[in-house]
């Protein structure tokens, strides 16, 4: 530019002094800018290169070559070696490609899913499937803080990649970051990870409030995927890819056929079977058959046979000067390193001088022996990869070897420590063999690295992680200020034992201080207590922990007022053990006290309101469930009326709207009020869907309301959405499960419903196979908790409808009749049974009368319509099941020729449906309609025509 300027300056003098002409100055103009046109177009070069290198320093960008590697045999199994492209992942690519187009998406995605299914490659294939000018690349680690700055430098819209995000400990920085970052360029990052929900619960407090939504961004969630046919179509392909890479013939497509592996395993493992079976044919040798039978564990031991000939090979060269010492040696040198890792050679020639074979090597040997391990797995940490394989390695050998898993645990420094617990936490997911080497670990840390220990089982939580975890805490010698620590840092989703374990020590520490503080914070941690022990679903020791906090509770606010708010918190609490102990009655008088001390406290203090609104909830919960459902309906309004209220001043107050909103909604559909329903469990609905986002524990809350609002959309008879909506749930109920046994209940409850659901559009063999599943979950639980016992009941009615529909008529009678007697005993301790014991008898009266039993039959319906006329039911919704049971008994009647009878009955079938549709027309015509035309058919039937012509084709005007 300033060249320009002075050659600007220069024409112009010149030509005031008549020294050039008017041509040369142009020319001299010219001149000047195609230089500085030129100067510029270098400068601006340099500076894209400059940023282009600064941007290569913080991320290695994807490219679509072979990246070559090492090797190894498992080598051709990294996922950035591409040997086998991603497959059938079309919807998650689709997913994935929505979110980077558009641009109001929040610019962070996790990729989620367990060991071994492709995360990687499909998120490296992702990042080469964007058109220019986008870039995409693996974050290097230790460059989170400065990579976005970087990034935005260099200009062009980029697609941020982090493997194991979930133990990069820049990852908040790098949040943080991209939250300052607005406008060009694009910025996407995705995190892959084995467990996005717990990622992103470990995230919300190490990143700042300005980079929160960040870390409550969309989860997508993939699982193993293919049926039989697509496995063996995919081996087949991997084989021949294989024995290209190798340079070897493939076997024949003949030898290939077959089943291979297990339903729901891994692409990762598919793909070492596939491998396998090249490295293990030969001219004179047919091993695909075999390989495709192994266990997973046998696939990989056979594959780190041809990764130790790896080794060997390697070793060979005198470049590493290791020959000398041994095979076995050398296998130890790549656990230990894989095991603590160790950052540098110095640090890593320290970790091998605790092999015993090392302990007085020479300095020359021990480092050797780093160089070496180092150029066989140069990823930091001196990682095996893929991850699954390395961690079974290191499995396998520490138990293999006890005396050297001693020697490479003993001694961690802090950085060790996070080494060593993150390699081995992450393997003991995977394989639980390595539970009792990562105890260990815990036991040698004590209750310093108890925090850190909760730390990685949040991450990689499992039932049996959970199970060694609890076992840990409940031995460490600890404060009880550090147990409340503990406490706050654990979760309601994830590690249940481990908090049931911290609740426990806080009760026999606060137990044994016998001052004032001593028994408030007893009181406290008894019901805390309470609640753990009911999310694990031990409820009669809930009830008898949260009881004995009553007592002090009690004990205390007989002394003074102030104590009177504890005390009714304590007894919602109870009231709430009590009913899931099927104590109804109790659990009444104990709700009915707390919303008395809650009113009395409100009147002096509107800042209770809160606590009133959760009484009222419980309290209504507690009518419903002794039928009083009107009483029930009235409580929900008037904490709905008050959440409301508090929710224009606090948004907190969201997650407790949608809870009464829900439970209105059962109230409403339980009164046949059901459009109010729908509306109420909807809103639920929509609110859990933004608070999941936020917090991964609602995912429960979230799946119970899901499971209520597809029986108000089948209430409604939009059959197909209740059943999508229904699944939706079933599936987070399944992952929960897994990890919490106390979700079996919901598990079962909501595959009753999908049963139902699938029946009613006419998928009866996928209903029946969904009701199996549920009773037998049901079979399993109700013996340790009889509070169950109407779920099971329901489950079973159901069973029977469905076994009927395949005409299994026997087997549907021999489960209905047993759902009946559980019935009966119910209805006999509790009258809000009784509607329910009414519609078992009218379904066991259809039982008796697919198998010409019409006597039988006639009996439960007579009693069925006797328990109808006694409950006086004016709910139409017991008028609509009212109907549907002297529809029945008509046609009883009908076989045994009781013919005016049952006329007699078939009127009074059809104005009980006449005083359903006065309630309710859209709901309640189609069932008025079918039972005119019924009432008609029959006339016609037995030759009463007139009578027939003059109920005529259109249905009378409801009697109101």
């Amino acid at each position: 530019m300033s060249t320009l300027l002075g050659a600007i300056v220069g024409a112009l003098t010149n030509l005031a002094t008549s020294g050039w002409s008017w041509a040369l100055a142009a020319g001299a103009l010219v001149a000047a800018g195609c230089w500085v046109a030129w100067e510029m177009r270098l400068r601006s070069r340099d500076q894209r290169e400059a940023a282009a290198e600064a941007r290569a320093r913080v991320l290695s960008i994807v490219d679509s070559a072979d990246s070559g590697g090492g090797g190894g045999a498992f080598d051709l199994l990294v996922a950035t070696r591409r040997v086998m492209p991603t497959q059938g992942r079309r919807m998650e690519f689709e997913q994935l490609q929505d979110w980077s187009d558009e641009e109001a998406l929040v610019n962070v995605l996790v990729l989620s899913g367990p060991a071994g299914v492709g995360k990687t490659r499909l998120a490296l294939e992702f990042g080469l499937s964007l058109p220019e000018p986008w870039v995409a690349g693996w974050l290097v680690p230790g460059r989170g803080a400065e990579a976005v700055r970087a990034i935005a430098a260099g200009g062009d819209p980029t697609l941020v990649l982090v493997d194991d995000a979930d133990t990069r400990a820049d990852l908040p920085d790098l949040l943080a970051a991209a939250a300052e970052h607005t406008g060009a360029p694009w910025l996407r990052i995705l995190l892959v990870v084995r467990d996005g929900t717990s990622l992103q619960a470990m995230l919300r407090p190490l990143v700042p409030d300005a980079a929160r939504h960040l870390a409550r961004g969309p989860v997508l969630q993939v699982g193993a995927l293919g049926g039989a046919g697509d496995r063996e179509r995919w081996y087949a392909q991997a084989v021949g890819r294989f024995a290209v890479r190798l340079g070897v013939p493939a076997p024949t497509a003949k030898t290939l056929a077959g089943h291979v592996g297990t339903d729901g395993e891994t692409t990762l493992i598919l793909l070492a079977r596939a491998l396998l079976t090249v490295l293990a044919s030969g001219p004179q040798r047919d091993t695909s058959g075999v390989v495709r039978r192994m266990s997973a564990g046998e696939v990989i031991g056979e594959l780190f046979a041809h990764e130790e000939a790896w080794w060997e090979s390697s070793a060979s060269a005198e470049t590493w000067g290791v020959l000398s010492l041994g095979a076995e040696v050398r296998q130890r040198c790549v656990l230990a390193l894989a095991l603590r890792g160790g950052t540098g050679e110095q640090a890593a020639a320290l970790v091998l001088r605790r092999l015993p074979d090392l302990a007085d090597a020479s300095e020359l040997q021990v480092r050797n022996a780093a160089r070496w391990v180092a150029h066989l797995y140069p990823a930091a940490g001196y990682r095996i990869e893929p991850d699954l394989l390395g961690d079974w390695f290191i499995v396998d050998r520490l138990l293999r070897h006890p005396n050297l898993a001693v020697r490479l645990l003993a001694d961690l420094d802090q950085t060790e420590e996070q080494q060593v617990l993150t390699v081995l936490t992450r393997a003991a997911s995977v394989f639980p063999a390595a539970l009792p080497i990562l105890a260990r670990v815990w036991r040698a840390g004590g209750a310093e690295v108890a925090q850190l220990a909760i730390r990685f089982a949040s991450i990689h939580h499992t039932a049996m992680l959970d199970e060694h975890l609890a076992t840990f805490i409940s031995d460490i010698d600890a404060t009880s200020a550090t147990f409340a620590a503990l406490d706050r840092q654990l979760d309601d989703y994830s590690l249940p034992r481990t908090r049931l374990s911290v609740a426990r020590r806080l009760v026999s520490l606060w137990r044994a201080d016998t001052s004032d503080e001593g028994v408030e914070q007893l009181g406290r941690a008894l019901n805390n207590l309470g609640s753990c022990l009911s999310r694990l679903g031990k409820h009669r020791q809930a009830r008898a922990a949260t009881a004995e906090a009553v007592t002090i509770w009690r004990e205390l606010a007989a002394g003074n007022p102030a104590y009177r708010a504890f005390l009714g918190d304590a007894l919602r609490s109870v009231s709430n053990r009590l009913r899931e102990l099927g104590e109804h009655r109790q659990s009444l008088t104990a709700a009915n006290e707390a919303v008395l001390i809650w009113q009395e406290l409100v009147n002096d203090d509107p800042a209770y309101r809160s606590e009133l609104a959760r009484a009222l909830n419980s309290l209504g919960k507690c009518l419903a469930n002794l039928g009083d459902r009107q009483r029930a309906q009235l409580a929900s309004i008037d904490a709905v009326t008050i959440w409301r209220d508090l929710l224009t001043d606090d948004p907190a107050y969201r997650s407790e709207l949608a809870r009464a909103l829900n439970d209105l909604g059962n109230h409403s559909s339980s009164l046949g009020e059901y459009l109010r329903a729908m509306a109420a469990t909807y809103e639920a609905v929509t609110i859990w869907r933004h608070l999941v986002a936020d917090e991964p524990a609602d995912r429960a809350e979230l799946a119970s309301t899901l499971n209520n609002l597809g029986s108000r959309q089948a209430e409604l008879g939009e059959h197909r959405q209740a059943l999508q909506t229904t699944n939706e749930a079933v599936a987070v109920w399944r992952e929960l499960a897994l990890v919490n046994t106390a979700h079996r209940p919901d598990l079962a409850r909501t595959l009753n419903n999908v049963g139902s659901h699938l029946a009613e559009v006419g998928e009866r063999r996928q209903a029946i196979s969904a009701t199996i599943e549920a009773v037998d979950l049901w079979r399993a639980i109700v013996p340790d908790n009889p509070a169950y016992r109407p779920d099971f009941a329901g489950a079973l009615i159901n069973l029977g409808t469905d076994l009927s529909g395949l005409r299994e008529h026997r087997q549907a009678l021999t489960v209905t009749n047993e759902a009946v007697v559980l019935w009966r005993d119910l209805a006999a301790d509790n009258v809000a049974h009784r509607p329910l014991l009414a519609q078992a008898l009218n379904a066991l009266s259809s039982r008796f009368s697919e198998l010409g039993d019409h006597r039988q039959a006639h009996a439960a319906s007579e009693e069925s319509i006797a328990i109808w006329q006694e409950l006086n039911p004016e709910n139409p919704a017991h008028r609509s099941e009212f109907a549907r049971a002297l529809h029945n008994q008509a046609a009883n009647l009908c076989e045994l020729e009781d013919h005016d009878s049952e006329f007699a009955h078939r009127q009074d079938s059809l104005r009980q449906y006449e005083a359903c549709l006065a309630a309710d027309t859209t709901l309640y015509a189609p069932q008025y309609r079918q039972a005119v035309a019924g009432l008609q058919a029959a006339y016609v039937q037995h030759g009463r025509h007139e009578e027939a012509a003059v109920l005529g084709i259109t249905p009378h005007p409801p009697v109101v």
